[in-house]
């Protein structure tokens, strides 16, 4: 089964997009990340934008259509749904997907699984390429501590998990069924466990992650020392190699896991161009990991079209900001790294590059 490239990239499937950035001409996202909802049903532990306030705030359906059709001139290939809350919430989120896919823009999804029942499968899983259920536990006691949401939810995900596959089945879906836990000590005996469980779920990929910090974020695991606490799993990471055949893939985020140690070598975040965040108050971002921070906002969807943020000052001044910090300052698991790697590559090459 194909690893998708998970923690790598894809920017070399994209040649004249990089092309165009060497030649120093404007370079458009090819994906973006949209947070279709402010507000969450759940609140984990190891939430990443708590300092957000899981305020009820959702992007409109018409707002959308408009900036995606834009933007799809422009280069956009790929939208994620995910972001700042749980996007199922967003009362539009299932004709939202449907309208994005119609655009001819490939939607993927990041949800906690609660209210992606079958009902709603039925009417947009056949537009999204990629499913990611975030289930943080094997265990009701365990995941109600961790993702702190109501009685009974695990079991709702592992149904909703299970007739998401019969329908993929059924009618010959292309959608990657996904789960992902983000492993920490709260949940580190019920990895194993909880990939059989969504294997015979019918999931098609199950993926271990690294617990990965905000500068903003006021949860209690940003004192967990990553660096030495991933490097003991060595057994767990060879038991689930073990679980991969022909239809089910187990992934263990290595990669990700060993750049709590390994330093930059870039000084500038040359992949800024190729991706956005946009929350769900309709404010985009340069990167997930800037989200909410003074200052760093590009502009709002609701006041201004895309070009006329994506080629103003104010984006320009705030990419600027950006290249004049100190980038060993970001989090080491920025989703960014690794184009920016194969980009300073380009920008910065070693000698005798012409010996192929």
């Amino acid at each position: 089964m194909e690893d998708y490239r998970i923690d790598s990239h894809k920017l070399m499937f994209h040649p004249q997009r990089v092309a165009d950035w060497c030649d120093g001409k404007v370079v458009y996202p090819i994906n973006a990340e949209v947070g279709l909802a402010g507000a969450c049903n759940h609140r984990c532990i190891f939430c990443a934008v708590d300092y957000l306030g899981y305020k009820p705030q959702f992007l409109t359906r018409e707002i959308l259509h408009d900036r995606f059709h834009e933007m799809k001139y422009k280069g956009l290939k790929s939208v994620l749904f995910a972001g700042t809350g749980e996007p199922l919430l967003n009362k539009n989120a299932v004709d939202i997907i449907n309208d994005t896919k119609a655009l001819g823009i490939d939607v993927a999804l990041s949800t906690n699984g609660v209210l992606f029942v079958e009902n709603v499968a039925k009417e947009c899983m056949d537009s999204i390429s990629w499913i990611r259920f975030s289930i943080s536990a094997g265990t009701e006691s365990t995941y109600k501590r961790i993702h702190r949401g109501q009685d009974g939810d695990l079991e709702r995900v592992f149904q909703n998990i299970y007739h998401a596959a019969q329908l993929k089945r059924r009618h010959n879906w292309k959608t990657v069924l996904g789960v992902q836990i983000v492993m920490i000590p709260e949940n580190e005996t019920e990895v194993l466990a909880l990939a059989k469980k969504v294997r015979d779920l019918g999931a098609d990929q199950f993926t271990v992650k690294i617990y990965c910090w905000q500068p903003l974020s006021n949860n209690e695991l940003k004192q967990l020392d990553r660096a030495s606490y991933y490097d003991r799993f060595e057994e767990l990471k060879q038991q689930l190699s073990q679980l991969n055949n022909e239809k089910f893939r187990a992934v263990f985020r290595s990669n990700l896991a060993s750049k709590t140690k390994i330093g930059r070598c870039y000084t500038e975040c040359y992949a800024m161009p190729f991706h956005t965040n946009i929350d769900a108050s309709g404010n985009l971002w340069p990167c997930c990991t800037l989200v909410g921070m003074d200052g760093m906002s590009f502009g709002n969807i609701y006041e201004n079209t895309f070009d006329e943020i994506w080629l103003g000052d104010k984006r320009k001044k705030v990419i600027q900001k950006i290249n004049d910090m100190n980038l060993r300052e970001c989090s080491p698991e920025c989703k960014l790294d690794e184009m920016n790697r194969y980009l300073h590559e380009i920008k910065c090459p070693s000698a005798h590059i012409n010996f192929i």
